[in-house]
């Protein structure tokens, strides 16, 4: 076996070690992969995308997608302000299909001062962008009337209203908060404000970290037929304790129409605003 003899260094040489915890930053070797870190606040698995089936006539664009889908996957992500105490942080959520394909992406556009002040009632805009960065839809909602103002909530009008518009500018319907009876209940509403749908749910207020289980949202047509169904999946306990990050499923017919596929899927928005969102000052929910 041949030795290996190693030369003593030159007299004078100056010789560097790491500190003891110090952090060693080498260079990627060639063909590696680097993984850069996500956007600041957010916990982020990257997904490989559903595949574009091109053009559809009568679909708005960027939608096609969801012709041929009967169950959607909307997973929120976690926020580290909100993990650490910090506050309210922009939600962002990835829609899926049941296979984990991405189908588009929300990062919400608010203003801190409602963040804090108005909790789940602000007003914000949900841009929901494909793999392009196109934005192919669009949920908003102005600033609650009715959550602060006791004097406002008289009659079924008042309450939570999410817009929902494909693409944005043209208006699809309406997903909003409906009281014409005891419990939870919400109705889905079309361009010209026709009730479509009426969305119902358990009204308890232990849904939480203090009651670990999964929930039905129940969808049905106006002659009282079960037509889809939204569930919330119990995401843990150190999820659902320190973060508002929830996932959420829709199932729906396949050859449901396209714009009523977009408004159910509003109504999944609609339903983690007001029971799912932890409450800032605003009492549109928050169990």
């Amino acid at each position: 076996m041949t030795e290996i003899r190693r030369q003593p260094p030159m007299e004078g040489a100056i010789i560097r070690r790491p500190m003891q915890g110090a952090v060693i930053q080498r260079q990627p070797m060639q063909g590696a992969v680097i993984q850069r870190q996500p956007i600041q606040g957010a916990i982020i698995k990257q997904r490989k995308w559903m595949e574009n089936p091109g053009p559809i006539e009568g679909v708005p664009p960027g939608l096609e997608l969801l012709v041929d889908l009967d169950q959607i996957i909307v997973k929120q992500l976690m926020e580290f302000s909100e993990m650490s105490g910090c506050g309210e942080g922009r939600n962002q959520y990835d829609i899926i299909n049941k296979l984990g394909e991405q189908l588009y992406k929300i990062r919400e556009k608010s203003e801190e001062f409602e963040r804090i002040c108005y909790g789940p009632c602000r007003g914000f805009v949900y841009p929901i962008r494909d793999i392009t960065g196109q934005e192919v839809l669009r949920m908003s909602h102005d600033t609650c009337q009715g959550c602060e103002w006791p004097y406002c909530k008289s009659g079924p009008d008042w309450g939570f209203e999410l817009v929902i518009e494909a693409p944005p500018g043209n208006l699809v319907g309406y997903a909003r908060e409906w009281h014409d009876g005891p419990g939870f209940r919400t109705a889905i509403l079309d361009a010209n404000r026709k009730v479509l749908y009426r969305l119902t749910g358990e009204d308890c207020t232990c849904i939480g970290p203090c009651c670990p289980r999964d929930l039905e949202y129940p969808i049905t047509d106006m002659d009282g037929n079960n037509i889809a169904n939204i569930y919330k999946r119990w995401a843990g306990t150190y999820q659902e304790t320190f973060s508002d990050a929830d996932n959420f499923g829709l199932t729906f017919p396949k050859d449901m129409i396209i714009t009523h596929k977009i408004l159910l899927l509003g109504a999944i928005f609609l339903v983690d605003k007001l029971k799912h969102e932890h409450d800032g000052k605003g009492g549109g929910g928050g169990a």
